[in-house]
């Protein structure tokens, strides 16, 4: 199984790494949603492909509700200021974050 929700930068690898009978499950397309695919792949192999909101409507309803309560708190790995962006994308990139990665622009 892959879980992708990248979309169109990554979508045709995670159909080939797929072995017969697997599923691909994609939440979303960061990257854009003009994903170009391999259709033959697909029936070959017998793959399934899952769109998924990761929730209902009134889950959601429920998450905003929370929020508009003041009720989350999201977790903060590290806040840079405007003029470290270069070491807070650095930090995505190595995957070195545990929670959001922040830039600070009001200081």
């Amino acid at each position: 199984m892959a879980v992708d929700s990248v979309g169109q930068a990554t979508h045709l690898g995670c159909i080939k790494s797929l072995a017969r009978g697997g599923s691909l499950v994609t939440p979303g397309c960061t990257s854009g949603p003009a994903a170009t695919t391999d259709l033959a792949r697909i029936f070959w192999n017998q793959l399934r492909v899952l769109g998924s909101t990761m929730g209902t409507n009134a889950e959601f309803a429920e998450v905003a509700a929370l929020f508009n309560a003041g009720s989350l708190t999201p977790v903060i790995d590290k806040t840079f200021a405007p003029d470290q962006a270069q070491d807070a994308y650095a930090r995505l990139e190595a995957a070195e974050q545990f929670g959001k990665v922040v830039i600070d622009w009001q200081g």
